[in-house]
């Protein structure tokens, strides 16, 4: 299943920012080579860090507040929003 935490900052320094979001992607993944982590400075809002990956295909509802509990960890100097979502894998049709 396909995650993607999207993490809002106010306050940056990005190399060891970046570290930390990979650091809680590996907690997480089922897969370390499913990891990717990007800065988007296009939000609306705050500039963002992006953090996708693979994991275990399980109920929404119950990984969550794991998914949650994990970045905050990991991102709580920096932290100020986070959006957590599960983007449907596009099938490829012949």
């Amino acid at each position: 299943m396909k995650v993607q935490v999207e993490v809002e900052y106010s306050v940056i320094r990005r190399a060891k920012e970046l570290r930390a979001m990979r650091r809680a992607a590996k907690s997480l993944a089922s897969d370390p080579d499913s990891i990717s982590v990007r800065l988007d400075e296009t939000s609306r809002h705050l500039p963002a860090i992006v953090l996708e990956f693979e994991m275990k295909t399980q109920a929404q509802y119950r990984v969550v507040d794991r998914i949650s509990d994990v970045v905050h960890l990991y991102t709580s100097r920096f932290y100020s929003d986070m959006t957590i979502r599960f983007p449907k894998e596009r099938r490829r049709t012949r």
